[in-house]
C-alpha cells in the first residue's frame, strides 16, 4: 500500500494503489472461484458421502483434526484412511475444508435426525494497529484480509502455470513482465535467521525474526499447503506454515499481542529453531505494495515444494525478495573448506572454488542460514547498500543510516 504526502506533509493512502489492488483481487477472485467450482465438482462426484456411517464421519473429521493440528501433517495418511478422498487436490481439501465437512455434517445430522444449523457468532472487528485507522485503511485492509485467506492458496496452480508461460516463445515477455509487475503487491520477503546478523547493525524489528514473532499474533501452525501437494527433498517437515490471526502491519503501528488464546512465542521461536537447523529459510508474505507491509503468514520454506521460492530460483521472477541484506565473508584465509555454507545456500549464490566459498552477492538474498552454521564464524550478515529495500516507511528512509542507500 503506498503512500503519499500532502500539503500538510501528512502522510496519506494512495487512492490509485487502493484500485490497483482492488482489481487484483477482483482478478484472482474470479480464478480462485474457477478453481473452487472444479474442485467442488470433483469431490460430489468422487464421494460418496451420503453412504457414509455416523461413525465413519466421525471418523474423517478426527483424522483431519489431526492432520489441520500438525500432530500428523501428511496429508498421504489422510488419504491412505480414507480413499475416496485420494483423487482430490490436496491443497483444496486442506484449505477448503468449510465446505467438504458442511456436506459430511449435513450427512450427519440427517442420519442422526438433528437439524443442521449454522450458528455465526458476531464480533466487533478490532484492527491490528494502535493508530485509528481511516476510510481508506481500513478498505487496503479488507483487500488484504481478503486476498490472503480466500485468493491466494486457490491461485497456487495458476502461479506456476503463469511463471511457466514466461518461457513461452510468444507470450513469455509480456508473462514475465506482468508477473514481475504483480510482485510490487504480492511477494514473500526473507527475514534473517537468528544469530546471523553482525553487531551494530541497526535493524528495524519486522527484520529480526525474534522481534517479529513476538509483535504478530500466530494463532497456529498448519500444513504447508505447497510441501503438501509439491514434492521436496526426504527429512523436510510439513508442519511449517504459521497463520497469523490478524493481518498485521509490520509498520510501528504493529501492537504486542498477549500469548492468551495464541502460541506462546517461545515456541514458536523454538519451532524456527528447527526449521533454521534443517535449513529452511523464513519467510513473510506480504500483500499489497511491498510498502504496505501486510503480512498474514510467516512460513519456514524450501527451494522445491515451496511456490514463490520455486519461481524465484526457477524463473528469475522476484516472488521472492531480498531482507535487505547481504552475507560478507570476512578473513576467508581462515576458510577450513568444509562447504557447509554452499551446501546450505537455496539460492546458488554460494561457489566452492579452489576450496574457497566464492558469493555471487546479486544472487545473495540474505537469509542468514550459511552464517548460522560456519564452523569458524567468518560469515556474517551485512546492509545491502546496492539495492533497494522496500519495507522501509518514508519516515525511516529518513532516519535511515547515511551508509545506505535506498534506491
Amino acid at each position: 500500500m503506498e503512500k503519499i504526502t500532502n500539503k500538510s506533509g501528512e502522510l496519506k493512502l494512495s487512492v490509485r494503489k487502493i484500485a490497483t489492488m482492488a482489481l487484483i483481487v477482483g482478478f484472482f477472485s474470479a480464478v480462485a472461484k474457477i478453481w473452487e467450482r472444479k474442485r467442488r465438482s470433483e469431490f460430489n462426484k468422487s464421494v460418496p458421502y451420503k453412504k457414509y456411517t455416523a461413525e465413519y464421519i466421525n471418523m474423517i473429521f478426527e483424522d483431519f483434526q489431526t492432520l489441520a493440528t500438525c500432530k500428523d501433517p501428511y496429508i498421504e495418511n489422510f488419504y491412505s484412511k480414507h480413499p475416496d478422498f485420494s483423487s482430490l487436490h490436496k491443497l483444496w481439501v486442506l484449505n477448503s475444508s468449510g465446505y467438504w465437512k458442511s456436506k459430511l455434517t449435513k450427512q450427519l445430522c440427517k442420519i442422526e435426525d438433528k437439524p443442521y444449523e449454522i450458528v455465526k457468532e458476531k464480533k466487533k472487528h478490532i484492527y491490528p494497529s494502535s493508530k485509528k485507522m481511516r476510510l481508506l485503511d481500513k478498505i487496503d485492509y479488507h483487500l488484504v484480509d481478503y486476498f490472503g485467506n480466500k485468493c491466494e492458496v486457490r491461485s497456487l496452480d495458476f502461479f506456476l502455470k503463469w511463471a511457466a508461460l514466461s518461457e513461452d516463445k510468444t507470450w513469455g515477455k509480456l508473462a514475465k513482465k506482468t508477473f514481475n509487475w504483480f510482485t510490487n503487491y504480492y511477494a514473500g520477503f526473507l527475514v534473517p535467521v537468528n544469530n546471523s546478523l553482525g553487531r551494530g547493525v541497526e535493524i528495524m524489528p519486522y527484520e529480526h525474526i525474534i522481534e517479529l514473532v513476538k509483535r504478530a499474533k500466530v494463532g497456529q501452525i498448519w500444513p504447508c499447503s505447497c510441501k503438501s501437494f509439491r514434492p521436496t527433498d526426504e527429512g523436510i517437515p510439513r508442519g511449517t506454515c504459521m497463520l497469523i490471526a490478524e493481518v498485521a502491519s509490520l509498520d510501528d503501528s504493529m501492537v504486542k499481542y498477549p500469548d492468551t488464546g495464541y502460541m506462546v512465542a517461545e515456541d514458536v521461536l523454538k519451532k524456527l529453531k528447527e526449521f533454521e537447523d534443517i535449513g529452511l529459510v523464513h519467510q513473510i508474505m506480504c500483500v499489497s505494495s511491498p510498502q504496505g507491509r501486510k503480512m498474514y503468514v510467516l512460513c519456514n520454506c524450501d527451494n522445491k515444494a515451496c511456490v514463490p521460492m520455486f519461481i524465484k530460483t526457477r524463473y528469475d521472477i522476484p516472488m521472492v525478495k531480498a531482507s535487505g541484506f547481504v552475507c560478507e565473508c570476512l578473513e576467508l584465509d581462515k576458510c577450513i573448506s568444509c562447504g557447509k555454507c554452499e551446501k546450505r545456500c537455496l539460492f546458488s549464490a554460494i561457489k566452492m572454488e579452489n576450496g574457497k566459498p566464492i558469493l555471487t552477492t546479486d544472487k545473495c538474498l540474505g537469509c542468514g542460514l550459511c552464517v548460522t552454521t560456519c564452523p569458524v564464524q567468518i560469515r556474517t550478515m551485512k546492509r545491502r547498500v546496492t539495492e533497494p529495500f522496500h519495507l522501509y516507511t518514508e519516515e525511516q528512509i529518513k532516519t535511515h543510516p547515511e551508509n545506505t542507500i535506498i534506491m
